[in-house]
């Protein structure tokens, strides 16, 4: 990832302004208490008691909060003020944290360290040939046989819809410069899609799941090495 994008991701974490505080605490409260719970319970069919996970964009933390107690788990991410939300957040919560600043596109870890790799909200920012690269990375570090699940928002998702509408507001109301978060330049269009970019990274997918657990927010891919 270029120095621009994590100028970016470092204004996300940092946003002070009114509207981006509240859009944080909304999403914050979404991550936490709609979607945590469901990756932990999608996790869980796939890690073992003690097995080692990877948070391959793990924002300032507050999925990891759910999952520290029950799995080795590393975070990685871009941005050098999400990783420092992360680590105080887990300090705060009274758990040890691995989170290392990182880049997707090339991981810190020798091959085949983790039974799971895993990341929300991350690949619709991506072109395509992103996409394809940081799964290739996330499958290296992924034990064979094993697990990615990519939780990736669909053009259609009503999350996705409503944010559109909010963000054609304020540029109407003069607010042309608030911006809720790094553009989505590449929504989940179609299993197809999907299924094309899975292929090119040497992955099948095993599954794909879209429903109320989330409240419609992601398509979950289920993603195994060839």
């Amino acid at each position: 990832m270029t120095v621009d994008n994590r100028v970016q991701w470092d204004h996300y974490w940092g946003e002070t302004g009114k509207v981006g505080r509240v859009y944080g605490w909304i999403a914050s409260f979404y991550r936490r208490f709609v979607i945590a719970p469901g990756l932990r319970r999608n996790l869980s069919k796939h890690v073992s008691d003690s097995g080692r996970i990877l948070h391959a964009g793990a924002g300032a933390g507050e999925i990891d909060l759910a999952l520290r107690n029950k799995w080795g788990l590393v975070s990685i991410d871009f941005s050098s003020r999400a990783v420092r939300l992360n680590l105080l957040r887990g300090l705060a919560a009274g758990h040890r944290s691995r989170v290392v600043q990182a880049d997707i596109f090339a991981l810190p870890f020798a091959g085949g360290q983790f039974e799971v790799s895993f990341n929300l909200g991350v690949m619709e920012h991506f072109t395509d040939s992103q996409v394809v690269h940081a799964l290739r990375e996330m499958r290296r570090v992924t034990s064979a046989q094993r697990y990615l699940i990519i939780y990736w928002p669909p053009a259609w998702g009503p999350t996705v819809l409503a944010l559109q509408t909010v963000s054609r507001i304020l540029r109407l109301v003069g607010r042309k410069s608030t911006q809720l978060h790094p553009p989505e330049i590449n929504l989940f269009r179609s299993r197809s899609h999907c299924e094309a970019m899975l292929f090119e990274a040497g992955l099948r997918a095993v599954r794909f799941r879209y429903g109320p657990q989330d409240m419609f927010t992601h398509v979950v891919i289920t993603a195994q090495p060839m």
